[in-house]
């Protein structure tokens, strides 16, 4: 009987102790799975800011190539870097700047990779012995020159050089016809990318890279076009408007019945035109058109200087033979009519950048950066 007696409490001790046990077991668990946790989300935390950083110094850096270069590249790099990363985070934070490549092969760099590493806290890490880890995230940018750059051939006049705006009427109509003051007719238009025919039917499609670009001193000059250029314009922005990716599907074909229906991107006025021109049926519509000095071609082509560039909405078009329309009530006929656009800018990658150290590869198209990496 005292024998029974001192087994069971003995067999009652050793339960307790397991139960301890486990319960201290069970605790060294959940605390594991606690640190693994909060380390991963530490983990993810710093991989992803060491990402951001690398996509955003590769950008600024980029932009100063293929000019003024690669030092300049790499100043602003490190600039950036400097100035951007959180005091208290300077101590765990490296930039490894910059390779360069050229990878359009024109002698110069466009090309920038970086890498930022971020020395991590980990808990488990820690417990285990190995310190904390690094996280490391490269990144690459090129600039690269964007073709079909929407840059039309045709011109508005500068109406006052000293002005910021060149003195130009947001709520003018912007005819594109002869004896006009605000635009060239239909015979003088820009050689934004070659003087032939199918060059200037590139230039309003998109298909051109805007290469016709002459500079004498610090002007930006284009040549004047001179010729009949009715039906190449008109078969030419049928050709932009209904093809990807604008896709107007409400445009007549140029020809005899043309003029009958009124397309819903056409624009009647000022107001309708800025309306228009924030509706994604509409993108066609908004192009980049060179602001330059007054010219009248004479049947001769000549150089013709650009103050600026703006952005237009081309309200509607001579959509069959003699290829002009009296849009606007004047006893004038007009080939293309439209709106200017102040406060209507492309979108950001298609700021454009004038560069006079690459002839002949689209010097009114717009250098975009963008992360290839």
């Amino acid at each position: 009987m005292q024998l029974a007696r001192r087994l069971l409490v003995a067999l009652h001790r050793g339960q307790q102790g397991q139960a301890v046990m486990w319960m201290i077991g069970l605790t060294v668990i959940a605390l594991m799975t606690g640190a693994i946790a909060v380390d991963l989300g530490v983990w993810l935390r710093d991989l992803r800011f060491a990402q951001n950083k690398a996509d955003a110094v590769v950008l600024a850096a980029v932009l100063e190539l293929p000019e003024p270069g690669e030092s300049s590249a790499r100043q602003v790099a490190e600039a950036w870097f400097q100035q951007n990363i959180p005091a208290d985070m300077l101590d765990r934070a490296t930039l490894d700047c910059c390779t360069f490549e050229d990878r359009d092969g024109d002698g110069r760099s466009d090309t920038v990779r970086a890498r930022v590493s971020l020395r991590s806290h980990s808990l488990f890490a820690r417990l285990l012995g190995f310190g904390d880890p690094t996280v490391s995230k490269p990144a690459g940018a090129m600039r690269v020159r964007a073709r079909g750059a929407t840059v039309m051939p045709w011109a508005v006049f500068c109406q006052n050089p000293s002005s910021p705006t060149c003195g130009l009427d947001a709520d003018s109509f912007f005819p594109f016809h002869l004896g006009t003051t605000l635009t060239p007719g239909n015979f003088d238009a820009l050689a934004v990318d070659g003087g032939g025919a199918s060059d200037y039917r590139n230039a309003i499609t998109g298909a051109g890279g805007s290469s016709g670009v002459v500079f004498d001193g610090q002007n930006v000059e284009l040549m004047s076009k001179t010729g009949s250029m009715g039906q190449n314009t008109c078969d030419a922005l049928y050709t932009r408007v209904t093809s990807p990716p604008y896709n107007e599907r409400d445009v007549p074909r140029c020809g005899p019945s043309g003029n009958q229906a009124t397309p819903f991107c056409d624009a009647s006025s000022p107001d309708d035109a800025r309306n228009k021109a924030q509706d994604s049926r509409c993108q066609g519509r908004v192009v980049v058109i060179p602001i330059t000095e007054n010219f009248e071609g004479g049947g001769q082509d000549k150089h013709v200087k650009v103050y600026m560039l703006g952005t237009f909405y081309i309200g509607g078009w001579a959509r069959k033979n003699p290829w002009e329309v009296d849009r606007d009530g004047d006893g004038k006929t007009e080939m293309v009519w439209g709106y200017w656009l102040p406060d209507v800018a492309m979108q950001d990658p298609w700021k454009l950048v004038v560069e006079p150290d690459n002839p002949g590869s689209g010097d009114l198209a717009p250098l975009v950066a963008v992360l290839i990496e």
